[in-house]
């Protein structure tokens, strides 16, 4: 089944540099299928889907780890710290830092 190929692709290699062609290459599909179909199941674009992973790991070793803000942006596939920021402070209404110091006072 593609979007689970596409899904599993995404969660494998969420830290490289991934495009909408990358996504839909891994399910065998068309980029504009690729966009029907998580748009259908997920109800958001691939995109989408791939910055939010990227946001839920990030968190995660935001929470977990002493790494700098922009170890953890890069190493979840985020080429800009101030966008990384910008996507993480919209998901969660935190900074990174102030997201950290609110994950070790709790």
């Amino acid at each position: 089944m593609s979007q689970r190929d596409m899904i599993a692709f995404i969660q494998k290699q969420y830290a490289e540099k991934l495009t909408l062609g990358n996504i839909a290459t891994a399910g065998r599909i068309s980029k504009s299928k690729c966009c029907r179909i998580f748009k259908t199941y997920l109800q958001q674009t691939p995109i989408d889907f791939l910055n939010t992973y990227r946001l839920e790991i990030s968190s995660n070793l935001l929470a977990d780890t002493e790494e700098p803000v922009l170890e953890i942006a890069n190493a979840c596939g985020f080429s800009s710290q101030s966008y990384f920021t910008k996507l993480f402070q919209e998901k969660f209404s935190l900074t990174p830092t102030a997201y950290r110091k609110a994950k070790r006072e709790a």
